[in-house]
């Protein structure tokens, strides 16, 4: 699964196109069968929620991601409302509400197979679900130790809502802390030391034995080869997770609890 979006500002859609279009060609000249698919995921930025502006928004990431005639995987509205300084007064009229009705249609379409939402809370969800008449397939949320999520996502859950975890090592907290807890966190470099791991190790195998999706984000590749969390024997991956119930427990502390000694 390969996590991308329509903002400029953070995203690089074209990249991820590339990238993916290269490795499914390597992959079907070396290889007589199928054994693995892509998915590709993406966002509408707030300021294309009006019809026409979403309409060019999702035809550019079907040219980007596939070949411009099949359908997006996933396709989520990125936030419900628009990121200070991103948008004009003229695309923020335009409200998620709206925005929402018009991924419907565009799914209904063959624009996309799945739609959902990211950034939105239980209020926001609960409100969705009162009018919504596509299925919500995917929420993305910021989840990590100290910011569990935990009331969205037993609501993601009793809907049948695949929950994915963004920002699980951190990097939220630089906003308001300018510096990271996670990493700092001696609580999780405890756990770490007693299963002979690191603490993103341990923070990846936690947000996966939490039911949730994890979307690791890296520019290094060691990092990355430090993160893999699946092996492959006899063309079967499993998930490599090792926290034990009293971790689990341990981490589960962990929520809420910044103004405490971690």
């Amino acid at each position: 699964m390969f996590d991308t979006a329509q903002a400029k500002e953070w995203y690089n859609e074209l990249g991820v196109g590339t990238a993916v279009k290269a490795w499914s060609k390597a992959t079907t000249t070396t290889t007589t069968t199928t054994t693995s698919k892509s998915v590709i995921v993406t966002k509408i930025h707030p300021r294309d929620f009006e019809m026409k502006r979403m309409t060019r928004a999702l035809e550019s990431s079907r040219r980007r991601l596939t070949n411009g005639t099949e359908p997006v995987d996933v396709v989520l509205l990125h936030a419900p409302v628009c990121w200070p300084g991103t948008c004009t007064p003229e695309e923020e009229s335009v409200t998620w509400q709206t925005g929402w009705k018009n991924l419907e249609v565009l799914s209904r379409r063959g624009y996309c197979r799945f739609i959902g939402v990211s950034n939105f809370d239980v209020h926001l969800l609960n409100e969705l679900f009162s009018f919504a008449t596509v299925r919500v397939s995917f929420l993305q949320n910021w989840m990590d130790p100290f910011h569990q999520d935990k009331e969205t996502r037993a609501l993601a859950k009793r809907h049948g809502i695949v929950y994915m975890a963004f920002s699980s090592l951190g990097i939220q907290w630089y906003n308001s802390l300018k510096r990271n807890p996670v990493f700092e966190s001696e609580v999780l470099q405890a756990v770490a030391k007693s299963q002979g791991k690191s603490v993103a190790q341990v923070t990846y195998s936690w947000v996966l034995q939490s039911g949730a999706a994890a979307l690791p984000r890296t520019t290094n590749s060691a990092h990355l080869a430090e993160l893999r969390v699946f092996t492959r024997t006899q063309n079967r991956s499993r998930l490599t997770v090792f926290l034990n119930a009293e971790d689990m427990e341990i981490i589960k502390k962990l929520d809420g609890s910044l103004d405490k000694p971690t």
